[in-house]
This record gives structure tokens, C-alpha cells and sequence, in this order.
């Protein structure tokens, strides 16, 4: 008994061509799998890679180009990691953070009745500096302090705020902010 049917061999001999084609088809399939497929899997990554590093890889897509000016603050709010470890230790981050927010405080008039600094955590590619103040003001000097707040070339963030009025009618703020210090060694 033959192997393969008299019927399919005649059909497989008249379409010789399709076979082939079939298994070259396969043989290329396969071939393509082993050897370009692991190079084109690195060369993606290496694509997303630079991509993320904002290099252009891509000629048809523009370069990603950061703003002057958010150089500027960012520079402004970048210490070293071994000044802001020291820094931190010694509390001179958070006294210069709240010496700068003082200062703000009574270019508006407003009365701080006291100041506590918080928590400093350090954060693999930054450090957060809390405090929480207290200080009396108005409604419409608290605004214009946070405008100023906002024009600040610092890192600030107002956490939460509650102003309430006290016994003799005056109002009082409490106040707590944060401020992010950047740490460039970290991000490499």
C-alpha cells in the first residue's frame, strides 16, 4: 500500500508551485522568528529607551523640547543629594522655607502667631518639606498670599487650609504647605 493516495499525489504533482511556495513561505516564517525577531524586540526597546530620555529618534515626530523657563525653576529647585541630606539633619531646609513664607506673610499684613515645621521625608528623586502655620489675616490677604505663593520660583504646595474666626472676631488661618527640593543624582 503506497503512502500517500494515487489522487492526492496527481493533485499534489500538477500544483507543485503552491507546495513549494508553502514551504518556502514556512522555512522564511520560521527563519524570521529565530534570528530578526529577538533583534527586533531590542531595538524597540532601545527606541522607547531614547524616547524617554528625549532624544528624537523618530525624524517625523519634533524634538521634545523643554521651556526656558521651566529650566529655570527646576534648576532653582535642585540641590545636590549629599547638601540636601545634610541640610536635612541640620533643619536649615525648613527654616529657610519658613523664613521665605515670613517674609511673604508680612509683605501682606498678615500676623503669624506661630510656626511648627513638619515632617521632612526624602523621597528617592526629591525631598518634602512640611510645615504648619498659623497666622491671622483676612480673606483677601490670604489670596493675594497664595498669588504670591504661586509666583514663587520655590516648589510650593498648599496641602490644606482652614480659616476659622476666633472669640474676639478676628480670623484665623491654619496654614500647611510643602515644598519639593529636587534631587538630580537621584534621576540618573
Amino acid at each position: 500500500m503506497p503512502l500517500i493516495s494515487p489522487i492526492l499525489e496527481s493533485r499534489l504533482r500538477r500544483h507543485w508551485q503552491v507546495v513549494v511556495a508553502a514551504v518556502a513561505c514556512a522555512l522564511f516564517f520560521a527563519f524570521h522568528v529565530a534570528v530578526f525577531s529577538g533583534a527586533a524586540h531590542r531595538f524597540e526597546r532601545a527606541i522607547q529607551r531614547a524616547t524617554d530620555m528625549g532624544l528624537a529618534v523618530d525624524p517625523t515626530q519634533p524634538l521634545a523640547v523643554t521651556p526656558p523657563r521651566l529650566l529655570v525653576l527646576l534648576a532653582a529647585n535642585m540641590l545636590p543629594a549629599t547638601v540636601t541630606d545634610a541640610n536635612r539633619e541640620a533643619g536649615t531646609l525648613a527654616a529657610s522655607m519658613l523664613e521665605e513664607i515670613t517674609q511673604i506673610t508680612h509683605r501682606h499684613g498678615m500676623q503669624m502667631v506661630a510656626t511648627e515645621p513638619g515632617l521632612t521625608s526624602q523621597e528617592p528623586k526629591s525631598v518634602q518639606i512640611r510645615a504648619h502655620l498659623r497666622m491671622q489675616c483676612t480673606y483677601p490677604q490670604f489670596v493675594a498670599f497664595l498669588d504670591d505663593l504661586a509666583r514663587e520660583t520655590s516648589l510650593l504646595s498648599v496641602d490644606r487650609f482652614l480659616m476659622i474666626e476666633s472669640r474676639d472676631g478676628r480670623q484665623i488661618l491654619d496654614l500647611w504647605l510643602t515644598r519639593y527640593i529636587l534631587r538630580p543624582e537621584a534621576a540618573k
